[in-house]
């Protein structure tokens, strides 16, 4: 059991009454308290004093044999008797002792014990505050810690929802997720752990986060767009084309009669056909 808190000493005619109380710590009741006095110089005690049969973890120990007008300290332990698998007596550590009081005296001396610090737990599950591209086919995760359990988290862990096999950990709540595809959506759930253990997932995953090309010249990511990727594309502004919209595009796609110079926009028409765009025919050439 936990140490009982002296809460009251009243000196009496050559002796003290002592009130105690004791703070669950999660085990069974004690049974009786034992009360031990010693004198301000001496290590050993010169009197003690026992109570049984408490109510609700509270008694009162009473004390005789003592010198009135000398000035005495105490110090109490909390027992029970444990039968399993032998019947033995279990002993609380002892109160901090008493500050001195004087027997016989009318006075009136309290100390409180404090409450004991409940054992650490495993983290509570964690929440997903954003989750934001943040470079080449990476996604960064911010995490919300919602409960420690009483000890320090030091490591964050989240992976996609559409694919477990890509997960990042950290241990700060910035936590990056690398080696994405380009073009598709995913979420992302994530658990945090301290020294007792790990928590439950995330209960609701992130919003979708889509994971678009680097496209170029002022193009725009779209749904559907053509482009790597089966979800998110390049669209392409007018006068340039290709998956990243990197390419010049030649007036009317050269009219399918010419070759297209992707770096200058230029068609280069076939025999027969000529024009910005190929679409104008050459007149024939009569045989000589």
């Amino acid at each position: 059991p936990a140490a009982p808190s002296i809460e009251e000493i009243i000196p009496e005619p050559g002796g003290f009454s002592v009130r105690l109380a004791w703070i669950s710590d999660g085990g069974a009741n004690p049974e009786s308290f034992l009360c031990r006095v010693y004198s301000i110089q001496g290590s050993d005690p010169i009197a003690e004093g026992t109570v049984s049969g408490l109510t609700q973890g509270q008694g009162v120990v009473g004390i005789s044999g003592l010198v009135d007008g000398l000035s005495y300290v105490v110090a109490c332990i909390a027992r029970r008797t444990s039968s399993s698998p032998y019947s033995y007596v279990i002993e609380s550590p002892a109160s901090s002792p008493s500050s001195p009081v004087t027997a016989g005296t009318q006075t009136t001396v309290t100390t409180t014990l404090a409450t004991p610090s409940p054992a650490a737990s495993a983290p509570a599950a964690p929440t997903v505050s954003s989750a934001v591209v943040s470079g080449d086919r990476t996604v960064t995760i911010t995490v919300q810690i919602n409960s420690d359990g009483g000890s320090p988290v030091t490591s964050y862990q989240c992976q996609s929802v559409e694919d477990a096999a890509l997960v990042g950990i950290s241990s700060t709540p910035e936590v990056a997720v690398a080696g994405l595809t380009t073009g598709l959506e995913y979420s992302f759930s994530c658990r945090v752990s301290n020294a007792v253990g790990h928590s439950a997932q995330s209960g609701a995953p992130s919003r979708k986060v889509k994971v678009c090309p680097s496209c170029q010249n002022n193009a725009t990511c779209a749904r559907g767009a053509p482009g790597p990727g089966s979800v998110w594309g390049c669209d392409c502004p007018e006068g340039f084309t290709g998956p990243l919209c990197a390419q010049r595009s030649c007036p009317g796609n050269c009219s399918n009669a010419g070759d297209c110079n992707h770096k200058t926009g230029q068609c280069s028409c076939w025999s027969g056909v000529s024009g910005a765009s190929c679409s104008e025919l050459e007149p024939l050439q009569a045989p000589l």
